[in-house]
Order: C-alpha cells, then structure tokens, then sequence
C-alpha cells in the first residue's frame, strides 16, 4: 500500500502516541507537520501517506492532537485572500458577481480536475468494448489463450487506470470545495465585521450562521460533480455511439428517443425540487432564529414559565419545515424511480426496435449493451441531480452574496492637523435607518460639539434621549446624513451592555494587548477589581462564562472599563460604566479611574450619575435627539440650571408616564414610513434655555447602594462615612478636577454651592490610600503573597493574578465559578472550567444509537421491517430482470421462445423494478422523515426543561450546533445514505451470487479478497467515525466565535479589533479542516483501494470464464457484467457504512442532550397549588441552603425569614451576599440544598415549576426581548383580555408615548434581541409585562438600573399604587427606590444580617443599612433619612393591618 508516512503530530505528541515513521519536519517548538507535504509522486497519487493516521485510528481512538496541521495552501489566511482580492475587484463592477469571483479564485485547480475526468470517461468505454470482444472469444472455442488472457488484462488495466483518474479527480475538486467552503466563512466573517447596523438588524445572527454552516457547505459540495454538467453529455453521446456499433442505428436512436422524450419531464422535476428547497430553506432560517432567541432567553423563558408556548411557536415552524422535509424527500424517491426507469426504458426501446429489424438478440449484443446502458444510468440520474444541486448552489451563492453586498459602517474622518484626542462635530445629523430608507427622521440631529484632547464630558439626558447614540456615532456605528464630524486618536469604548467574551478575567482585559504586568496592575486597581478576584478560584485566570453569565452586572461592567483603561486609547467612550455600582465603588471609579488613571485623556462619559457632573470639562445635556444645553457646569449653572434640584422627583411630570426623549440609546429600525423607530415629532431647539431647570432636562440625580466589592473594614465602624460631607472644593479644585488630574469625590453641592477645600482635600487624600491598598494588594497577590487588603472574617484569599505570562493556551481556562453573580460568597471548593471542552462519543455508535433511531421511524418496528422486505423483493427482481437477458439469448440461440416473448417478460419486470425503487423508497423516506421529526420535538423538548447550570456551562455555537447541522444531517442526509447503503448492500451480495453461479472456481480467489476486503473496510471505519466526530466538535467553536463577535460588533471595531478576531477565526477554521480534509483523503485512500479489488475481481471473474473456455456465453457475459457493475457498489458500499457510522454522530449528538437529566417537572397532576394561590403572597423561609454544586459551600447559610403579604421589602446587600441566589431559589432556579420556602403556607418544592414560575412576576436586571412586535412581547400568547389592557400596562410603565409614536404602534417592530430598544426602554417594557400577569408577588431584580432617576421615580410610584395589595421584593443599588419599603432586609454572607423597617434600621448607627445610607452625599443621605421617617408611622400601620390577615413578622 505504499510507504507510510507517520508522524503524529508535532513534537512530544506524536512521539508520544506512536505509531507513525518519522518524517522530515521543521525543527523547534510549534513546528508544523504536514505528511502530504513532503510526500512523494507515488505516495500523492496513491494516497500512501494517508496509511499512518489510518494505522494509528485503528489501534487506538483518534484524537485531535494526532491530525496532521493544515497544509500550507489549504491554510484558512492565505484561501481567504485570495477570494478576498477578487471579490473586491468585482465590487468595483456595476454588477458583482460571486460566483466570477470563485471561479477566478479556484478555477485552475477545478478546471485540471476535469482533464482528468475527461480521461476517465474516454477509459470507462473500453471496458464494454473488452467485454465484447471477450464474449465473442467464448463464443469462439478456436481462439488462443493467450487472446483471452491478454483482453483480462486490458480489462485490469483499464479499471486500475480509471481508479488513479477518478480518484485523483475527486482529490481536486474536493480540495477546491474545501477551499470555497473555507473562504466563504472567512468572507462572511469578515463581512460581519464590517456591516453597517441598519444591516445587521435586517439579517439576524441565526441567518448568518446558516449561510455558514448550511450554505457555504453546499457551494463545497457542488464542487464534486459539478463536471458533469459537460462530462454527463460526453457519457451518453459517447455510450451512443457505442450502441450504434453494437445495436445499429435505428435501435440506438430509438433510445435516444426515448431520452429526448423524457428531458423535458427531468426539467420540470428539477423546477420542482428547487421550490420545494427555497420554501425549506425559508422555514428552517425562521425555526433557527427563533431557536437561537429562545436559547439566548432561556433565563427569561423559565422564569416566566413561557417554556411550552414558545416550545409550541417553534414545534409550529418546525411542523412546516418538516411538511417540506416530507415533500422534498418524497419527491426524490419519485426522482429515484424515474431515473430507474429511464436506462429502462432506453433498453426497452432500443431492443423493442432490435426486434422489429429482425435481428435476433445474442450475447455480443445484449451484454456489451447492457453495460453502455449501465454507464448511461449514471449520467441519466446525476445530470438532474447535478442541476438541481446546480440550482440550489446558485440559491446558497445568491444568498451569500445578497449578504455581501449590505451596507457596510463608514469609517469616521481624522482631522490631519487636530492633536490626538480631538473630537468634532459640526451639525452633525445621524439616523440608524440604512441609506434606501427615504426621509427617515434622524436619531440625532444638528449636532455641534467640538471636544479638546485631555478633557472630561459628560452626556446625560432621560431615557430615550440620544445618549447612547451619541457615542455610536462617534464610533461610526450609525449613518451621517448632514455635517461634518471628525475624531482624532485610537478609542476605546464600553457599551452600556458590558460584551464579555468566553474567556479568563486576564484574555478579557488584555484581548488583543501585548502583555504588560504593571499596566494590568495598575488597571485591576483602577477598576476596583482586586477584591473580585480575590473571590474567583483561579484570580484572573477564572473563566468567564458566556456573556459573562457569572459575573453580577456590575462586575462586566468593570471589566469591561479595564478593558478599555488597559488599552490604552486617546478617546474613551464610556456608556453609562456606573450604573450599576454601588456608591463606594462607583465613586472610587470615577476619582481614581475616570479621572485619577485616565486623567489627561479625551473623556465622553455617558451617565445617570449626577453627583459627578461639577468634575466635567463640558456638560451636554441631549434631549430629542438634539443638545438642549452645552458648556461648563458654571456655564450651565448662569445659564440658570439649577443643579440644587437634581435629587428630586419630577413632581411636574404626568403620574404614571413617563416624559421619553425623541432620539433612542439604541440602534433603530424603520418603520413604515421610513421614520426611525422610537423618534417623537417634536425636540428642543438651540443649545441656550436659561429656563431649563437640570432635573427637567436628566430627571434627576441617582443614589445607589450595593456593595460591589470590599469597603476594606466593616460598615458598622463608619467606613467611608461622608457624614462630615464632600463639598464642592471652589474654583481652584474645579479647575483641576475637569482637567482631570485631581479625583472629584462625589460631587456635593451644598444650597449656597460654597464648599471646603478642606473637605474635598480629605476625601481626595482618602481615596488616594485606596488606591495605594488595592495595588499593594494586587501585587502581593501577584507575588504568590495572598491578599494585603482582606475583609475582617475572610480566609485565606485566591491569588489575583495567576501568572505573569496571559495564558496561550487554546484549553478553555480552568477555575471559573459555576454559578451567578453570588458564587463569591462561599468558599469555592475545586477549579473547574465553567465552559468544558465538548464531549464526543468514541469507538463505534452504540447499537442502542441505532435502536432508538430505528425505533423513532415508526412504532413496532413495522417501518424497518417493511423497507428490508421491500429492498429484498425489488433486488431479486432486478437480478431475474439481468438474468433473463442470458436467457433470452440462450434460449434465441437454441431456438427456444420467440423474441416477443423474451421482450415482453423484460420489459415487464424491468418497469416493476422501477415500481419496487419507488416503493422501497417511501418506505425509507417515511420512516427517516418521522425520525426527524421525533427527533428534533425531543431534543426540543429535554433543552427547553434542562436546568440553568447546562445553559451557564454551554456555549450558545455548541447548543445551535444540534439545531442546525446536526438536524440536517438527520432530515436530509440519513435517507440518501440509509437508501445509497442498502442498495448497495443487496446489490453487491446479489451480482457475487451471479458471479459464483457462472464461474463456481471464483471462490477460490474470493475468500482472500472478501478478507482483504473487510481488512480495509474495519481500517477505514474505525478512522472515518472518529474524523467525523472531530469534526463535528471543531465546527461548534466557528459558530460559537461567530456569534460571540456579533454580539459584541461594536466594542470590537472601537478598539480595532478586527484583524486579530479575524485571524482567530482563520484557526478555529484551520482547527476544522485539520478534521474535515482528513476526512476527505481517508475517502481517497479507502476509493483508491476498494476500486482496486473491484478491478481484481473483474479480472479474475474473466480470467475463470477464459481459463475454463466457459460454453454458455450469455450467461458468461452476465456474469463479466456483473464484475464490471460491482467494483463501485463494493466502493460505495463501505462508504456508505461509514458515512452511516458518520452521519449517525449526528443522531448521537441529538440524543445525548436528550439523556441529560432535565430539571424538576413542570407540572405535578396530583400537586397542584389552589387556582387562586397565592392569595396574600405571604413568604416563609426556613433555614435555607443552596449550594451552586454538590461539592461546593452553601450560598445561603441557613436562611431564615418570615414577610407578610403585600409588604414591600427592599433587598440589598454586597456582592456575594446571596441576593441573586435568593431570587433564583425562590424560582426554584436553583433547588433547595435544605430548608424550606413557602408561599401562603405552601411549600413551593411540593409543586411543578410552571405553577410555581407563573403565579410570580418578575422585571429582571438584564431585560430580555424577542423578535416581533411590541404586543408580540408584551403579551407573547395573548392572554390579555383586549388591546386596552395592553395600553394600560404601557402607561403605567411609562412607555405609552413611545409606543404610540411607533408606526404600527402595538405592531410595531422588534428587531433581534430589542436591539433598536434602549436598555432602558427595554426594561420599561418588562416591567409593562409583569404589570399584565397582575401575580400577588412581583420581584424586582435591578428592574431600573439603566434608567434616569426621574423615570425611576414615576415607575417606583406606578409600582406603589399598580402593586399595593402585592408582595414586592426589589434587589436595587439605588437607595431611593427601597427607602420607602415597608422593611429592607440586608444579606450578609449568605444569612439575613437585617430585616426591619427603614427608620428602626436608620436609628441604629452601627447597622449596616445606616454604613450604606452615610456613603451618600450629604444632602442625599438627608433626603434618605426623611422619606424613612416620614414612611415610618404609615408602614407600621400597614404591618399592623395585614398582621391582622397574615400573622406576626419575624
């Protein structure tokens, strides 16, 4: 078989797992290793060095690190550019073409593929030629041996050389498909990358990965015998001619006939198949995307129990997707049957005419013409298929390039003479709808600002307002339709939705950074993350799952500022970064990061905080999508803006609306007339309105509470206590705070607006020694020397940084903690990956894969049953249907029958042939069709139950995976391959019967053949399968890359990222064809072989029948037939094993997913809670335990509480303390380590989920939306009594206006993930949804964080009186939303530290609540203290009445 060429990999790898002789390659670490690259002529053409990983597969389970590296031309980069250059070039055409751009790319490759096809055709005529010739030898008992001996050779010959022709063919075209299906992904990401975001709300993310896993797939595909476009007419013109030489003319016209007559029928066919596979297409991008929305929401879903509707909505696509399924695969079996019966009735009709002439049939004639019209059979049924796959691949090239061609984000302009850090706009106006949108109404409009290097402004305005819009324009994420804008310097950017990638805390901060240890210090200091990684297994080398699933919304927003800080930039674009912290941390941020690490730095700082705002440079204040103010907080202050108003509440604004701004935070999608969504008529005009109170134009000022990291010493000893006051520190720290080299801490502002330097100076002083402790703290960690700066009562803290070197390894990082944002708390036991590596099955696929595959077609078993009975009839009858041919001529040259007779008993069972083709055919396709369909509702089914934990762990790419490619594979591949297989199981078992029949001694050579046989079919499937599988596992990274930058598109092209997360996609490309083209050339390897011992039992079958001078000639041309026919059922036959073994992964991975246990059942038919229940929303927990896993320490340590319904009670705490983990138990989130949880006296674990999750309400901290329309997510499965109720929830949660200025208002669109809603808009839109389940307990879970504080304020008083009979539990960091509750309970540690009344709680200096309260500025800390005394007498009085109906608080 050729030298083998065998090392295993590079390095200790290889030597390592053995197995291969060494070969030549680069010396060092990391050096590439690639056998075919110093192969020789004979090894390249006999697929020699292939042997060793075969070898090596088969004495041991193949894994990755025994592939070979990509070779150096199939390398992803240098296949990329090159389509790249000529996609270019045809952009710059009128009409670009994609397709133009291929061929030029790699059309010298395919087009050398086809001279050897061409070769190929020209050799497989001799074969029926030699037959002829060696039937008339038989007939001949006076000719020589050597005559017959040397025709078996020319036969031998001319097979081994249609082999090395047809093989090497299949390596060129194969490896041109593989470089089409490598650059088509690297194009669309690249096009990702670059596309505009009008675009990117048009096309959503499940589109674009089935265009790459789906489409780009497909265009590879049609590269394997796309050649038959010209070689399938050479075939039958060539076949043709043949038969006038063996039939005459007349009969061979007659079949020409008969092909011409049936052409326009296959056209027609085809037309058909390619609607069918548009209308497929179509329903399986909306299942995929509301697939991938639903997985993206699946927090969302199950908490608000939405699990079996949605599973409806999509069981309801997927009930279409599958009627197409069913039509397309129905449609091909009719396609099997007709092309069955095209050779037919050919044959027919050529031997009918034979009949007619008079000329009697005998074997020189039947059998050498039974074998052209064997050769025509394949040109006949792939030159349909081929167009049709034809067609679809102009479909797959269609779409791809409708893709490429979206508009694209303009780069924004650089001033050549402005200085690094210079920003500049002159009436700018913006707008998110694309170019063809018509007179769409700007998102932000005439727009003036002009910003100097170094300087600090701040944005602020109401919800809606344009703030966010603002910085996407200077990024070049939204169009420019008027004015001038330039941006100097590199910029970095932090969205108000934090992305955060797979990663280590370390590979989030860095990315794409060169390595900087005091830089990365100095940052964790800055951002305030020491303490955080002190609680983290790992420190800095803890995995962050996906979108940062395990880090509390304050903590992604940290770490996406360090991110930022660490880079290094002129510009930073910070998007609201302290929304949600607390106050500490937030100032801490602001005076040592903000201003104290970024001073002298370009500063446009987004932001609801208000206490900061004398520190700016420049104030500008957006509202309508327009600057209603600009300039310096003095300027603004003589303009008459009154900043002593910012705390309070917008008394003057409409109860239970809120006043929205015109222009939105977010991207926008037009409406239907061409207007922005979101964009109200009217707006501010001029930049100068002395009247224009500060509170009227933000809404107000924020004050926050929570405490995100470690105060350094307990709050019961006044840490940090501001009771003294900070005050505005006159005009000469004015100066130097908004120029950005002194800290500002907090910003107060007294009635007089007169400060103390002194004042000022102590705090800055303060803030300065915290600064010191966190970087002692992080260097001494980093040292290996544990924490300097450890919170009374903690162990022994984590290391923070685990290494001095970011890590490079590809291994997902190790260490992460598996739960939510209050994993921190307890002490975390083992270091683990949060995301594993993805599992595969090895070894073959069980048989009980196989059962419960066969067992889905049908119940009993009846389906498989029938489809073997059915392939066993029809094979007979087609072997009877050949044989009678010998008969025919036996019984002609005898003198028995008439030719009528033979002619009528063939054409007879030749079309019940075609009939039992057709039949086998839909029984398959019957039961693989409901396979499918099982399947995937049970797949659906266990993902939509299993618990949170398999989310938090499970990249979104290796989830989709299933839905996607894997569910392909089951509907459309399994049937072809199912049917390929079997046939030619049946085919090859019933020409061997033949054969031995005719030539009995032909046992004697078949014995070692069949073993050789089996030797390489168990070499070959052994590797095949686990090829397969590691190609499956290194297709979900791709996926998974992909939509990880989608999500993040923003920040990446901000900080420039796009060549490095470009180059990371070309290796996990690289990654995939490392599996992928081994496969392909173990297929060579194995065609090349099995092709071989096809053409060895040719010769052997024609050396017996020369040897014995075999006297029946028809019959020893049946036999010689045969021969020839079997070499590519034997060839096809292992593949089609293999590629069963293959595609069953597919089933395999399905049905995994469907094994794992799901959580807790939904409903319990003999446990349900009473209609009405809970009736008074009263709680009760006793002595609670939860842990994240079973080897870890609880999160909540025994505890204990008791709530009365309908009380309010705010829930605050720092981070750790549990009260996430509360939120999430008392869903059933997370079950119950021990301990109870009742609600109305009923313990929730004695009921179904769904009873429990839909009797609650929740708005949670990260708003969740769906694709649709705005009453499409406000009541997803109308359950609201009419329109009207709809309109009421809006009011009360103030976004009627907004929804009323919509087009289509109620219909209104929704684009993927509310991405043309503002956070904040999308968390008013939750919070109208949980006003509509009108439940007796609403949770609140930082249900306003990314609001201002006078929206915050209207829908506090909208939850006060829409919610006054209801139990309500708000989780906030600002104080002044849970002042007012009737009680306030404090998390400590996992236990309840304080659960009382706000003043009880107040009065008491030394409580926690009252170290919370004196972090405020003074004046708010006032304010604070009087909205609890004022509250105090009437919340008593309101304990005391329900005391009367629920029982005594604890």
């Amino acid at each position: 078989m050729g030298k083998v060429f065998s090392t295993l990999g590079s390095g200790e790898e290889g030597a390592r797992r053995g197995g291969f002789s060494k070969l030549p390659q680069k010396e060092g670490v990391g050096a590439r290793w690639c056998p075919e690259e110093a192969a020789g002529p004979v090894s390249l053409l006999l697929f020699s060095w292939v042997t060793g990983l075969l070898r090596v597969g088969h004495r041991q389970t193949l894994e990755a690190g025994d592939l070979w590296d990509v070779h150096s031309q199939d390398r992803a980069a240098k296949v990329a550019a090159i389509l790249d250059r000529q996609w270019a070039a045809q952009r710059r055409k009128p009409r670009p073409s994609l397709l133009r751009a291929l061929l030029r790319s790699f059309g010298v490759r395919f087009g050398l593929a086809g001279l050897l096809k061409l070769v190929h055709d020209l050799l497989q005529f001799a074969s029926p030629v030699l037959l002829r010739h060696l039937i008339q030898y038989l007939k001949d008992p006076q000719q020589p041996l050597s005559t017959g001996l040397a025709l078996a050779g020319a036969l031998l010959l001319s097979n081994i050389l249609q082999s090395l022709c047809i093989q090497t063919y299949f390596q060129l075209v194969m490896r041109s498909g593989l470089h089409i299906r490598t650059s088509l992904i690297s194009l669309l990401y690249t096009k990702a990358l670059r596309m505009s975001t009008a675009a990117k709300q048009d096309t959503s993310v499940g589109e674009i990965v089935n265009l790459q896993s789906n489409d780009a797939q497909k265009l590879s595909d049609s590269c394997t015998y796309l050649h038959i476009i010209w070689s399938g007419p050479l075939q039958i013109f060539g076949a043709l001619g043949l038969l006038f030489a063996v039939l005459g003319v007349f009969p061979a016209l007659a079949g020409l006939g008969v092909m011409l007559l049936l052409l326009p029928f296959n056209l027609v066919m085809v037309r058909y198949l390619t609607a069918i596979r548009k209308r497929l297409i179509g329903w399986t991008d909306r299942r995929v995307q509301l697939v991938t929305e639903v997985i993206h929401g699946i927090k969302a879903i199950k908490l608000y129990a939405w699990e079996a509707p949605f599973l409806d909505r999509i069981q309801a696509l997927r009930a279409n997707e599958t009627a197409q399924v069913r039509t397309s695969v129905y449609f091909g079996t009719f396609n099997d049957f007709f092309y069955a019966l095209n050779p037919t009735l050919v044959s027919v009709a050529s031997f009918y005419a034979l009949t007619l002439m008079g000329v009697q049939l005998d074997a020189t004639i039947a059998f050498p013409a039974l074998a052209l019209f064997n050769i025509l059979r394949f040109p006949l049924t792939m030159i349909p298929r081929q167009i049709n796959q034809f067609i679809q691949a102009g479909v797959a090239i269609g779409r791809v390039q409708d893709f490429l061609l979206v508009s694209e984000t303009t780069p924004v302009a650089t001033a050549p003479q402005a200085p690094p850090g210079s920003i500049w706009l002159r009436g700018a106006s913006f707008s998110w709808a694309p170019p063809d949108a018509g007179d769409a109404a700007p998102t932000l409009a005439d727009v003036s600002l002009t910003v100097r290097p170094g300087s600090l402004v701040m944005v602020v305005g109401e919800v809606g307002s344009g703030k966010s819009s603002l910085l996407a324009a200077l990024l070049g994420e939204s169009r420019r339709t008027a004015g001038d804008l330039a941006v100097n310097g590199r910029i970095a950017y932090t969205a108000q939705d934090p992305w955060i990638q797979n990663a280590t805390v370390r590979d989030n901060i860095i990315v794409s950074q060169p390595w900087d240890a005091t830089r990365y210090q100095q940052t964790i200091a800055a951002c305030a993350l020491a303490a955080d990684l002190r609680t983290l297994p790992g420190g800095d080398q803890a995995e962050i799952g996906e979108k940062g699933i395990n880090l509390s919304g304050g903590q992604k927003h940290r770490v996406a500022l360090a991110r930022a800080v660490y880079a290094g930039a002129d510009i930073f674009l910070l998007d609201d970064p302290l929304s949600a912290v607390d106050t500490h941390v937030g100032r801490h941020l602001f005076d040592a990061c903000i201003c104290g690490h970024l001073g002298g730095k370009t500063r446009v700082l987004v932001t609801h905080q208000l206490q900061f705002v004398p520190a700016a440079d420049v104030i500008v204040v957006l509202k309508g999508g327009r600057i209603a103010e600009y300039g310096t907080y003095d300027e603004l202050r003589a303009k008459g803006v009154d900043f002593a108003q910012f705390e309070e509440q917008q008394e003057d604004k409409e109860k239970g609306e809120t006043a929205e701004g015109a222009a939105d935070e977010r991207p926008r999608t037009s409406g239907a007339d061409g207007g922005s969504l979101l964009m109200e008529a009217s707006s501010p005009t001029g930049v100068s309105r002395p009247t224009v109170s500060f509170a009227e134009a933000v809404g107000g000022g924020d004050v926050v509470v929570d405490m995100e990291a470690d105060l350094g010493q307990s709050s019961r000893q006044g840490a940090w206590s501001m009771q003294d006051g900070d005050a505005r520190a006159g005009e000469d720290l004015g100066r130097e705070g908004r120029g950005g080299h002194a800290a500002f801490s907090g910003g107060g502002v007294d009635v007089d607006g007169v400060a103390t330097l002194k004042e000022a100076g102590a705090s800055v002083r303060q803030q300065a020694q915290e600064v010191e402790l966190m970087q002692r703290s992080a260097a001494a960690a980093a040292e290996g020397h544990g924490s300097a700066h450890e919170e009374e009562g903690d162990q022994e803290g984590t290391p923070l940084l685990q290494a001095q070197q970011p890590s490079t390894s590809d291994e997902p990082t190790k260490g992460a903690k598996a739960g939510a944002t209050d994993a921190g708390t307890g002490k975390v036991g083992g270091e683990s990956a949060l995301v594993a590596v993805e599992k595969r099955a090895v070894g073959r696929v069980k048989r009980s894969v196989y059962r419960q595959y066969v067992a889905a077609w049908g119940p009993g078993y009846w389906v498989p049953a029938l489809v073997l009975g059915v392939f066993t009839i029809a094979q007979t009858v087609k072997l009877l249907t050949n044989a009678w041919l010998a008969v025919w001529t036996e019984g002609i040259r005898n003198g028995r029958g008439s030719s009528q007779f033979y002619l009528s008993v063939y054409t007879g069972m030749s079309l019940l042939t075609a009939l039992l083709v057709w039949a086998r055919g839909i029984a398959l396709a019957s039961g693989c069709v409901a396979a499918g369909r099982t399947l995937h509702a049970r797949l659906l089914e266990r993902v939509l139950r299993l618990p949170m934990a398999f989310f938090d762990a499970t990249p979104t790419g290796r989830l989709m995976n299933r839905f996607t490619r894997d569910t392909e594979q089951v509907d459309l591949q399994l049937p072809d391959t199912f049917g390929s297989y079997l046939t030619c199981a049946f085919q090859v078992v019933f020409e061997l019967v033949i054969i031995l029949y005719v030539t009995p001694l032909f046992v004697l050579p078949l014995v070692p053949l069949l073993a050789v046989y089996a030797r390489i079919q168990d070499f070959y499937i052994a590797s095949s399968r686990e090829l397969k599988r590691l190609d499956s596992v290194a297709r979900s990274p791709i996926f998974a890359h992909f939509g990880e930058s989608i999500q993040g598109l923003a920040t990446l092209r901000a900080f420039r990222l796009q060549t490095a997360f470009t180059a990371e996609n070309e290796a996990r490309v690289d990654a995939s064809t490392r599996a992928y083209y081994a496969t392909l050339v173990t297929n060579r390897w194995l065609g090349l072989r099995l092709e071989m011992l096809g053409a060895l039992v040719v010769f052997a079958t024609a050396l017996f029948a020369v040897w014995a001078h075999h006297p029946d000639a028809g019959f020893a041309g049946l036999a010689l037939t045969s021969a020839l026919s079997i070499t590519g059922y034997m060839n096809w036959m292992v593949r089609m094993q293999a590629t069963i073994e293959t595609d069953m992964n597919s089933v395999e991975r399905v049905l995994e997913y469907t094994q794992l246990q799901p959580e807790a059942p939904a409903v319990l038919p003999d446990s349900r809670p009473p209609p009405a229940w809970p009736t008074h929303g009263a709680i009760q927990a006793e002595g609670l335990v939860v842990r994240y896993r079973p080897d870890l320490d609880p999160v909540l340590k025994g505890l204990s509480f008791s709530l009365r319904g309908g009380e309010k009670v705010g829930i605050c705490g720092r981070t750790g303390c549990g009260k996430t983990t509360l939120m999430m138990a008392l869903y059933r989130i997370m079950e119950l380590a021990g301990g109870r949880l009742l609600i109305d006296g009923l313990d929730v674990a004695t009921i179904g989920l769904a009873d429990l999750r839909s009797r609650l309400a929740l708005v949670p901290q990260d708003p969740v939306v769906f694709s649709g329309s705005i009453r499409s997510n406000l009541d997803p499965f109308a359950e609201a009594a009419s329109d009207a109720d709809l309109w009421a929830a809006l009011r009360q949660a103030g976004m009627a206006a907004t929804v009323g200025a919509l087009p289509g208002q109620l219909d209104a669109d929704v684009a993927e993930g509310g991405a043309n809603l503002s956070t904040g808009q999308r968390q008013l839109l939750c919070m109208a949804r949980a006003l509509l389940r009108n439940a007796k307990i609403l949770v609140l879970d930082e249900a306003t964080s990314n609001v201002d504080s006078g929206t915050d304020g209207v829908v506090q008083d909208t939850i006060r009186r829409a919610f006054h009979d209801c139990t309500v539990l708000t989780i906030a960091h600002r104080l002044h939303t849970i002042i007012d509750s009737d009680r306030v309970m404090l998390l400590e540690a996992g236990t309840v530290a304080e659960l009382d009344t706000p003043a009880v709680l107040l009065a008491d200096d030394r409580s926690l609540f009252t170290g919370f309260v004196n972090q405020t500025l003074p004046k708010q800390a006032a304010a604070l203290r009087r909205a609890a005394s004022s509250r105090s007498l009437l919340a008593a009085a309101k304990l005391d009445l329900r005391g009367g109906i629920n029982g005594s608080a604890k």
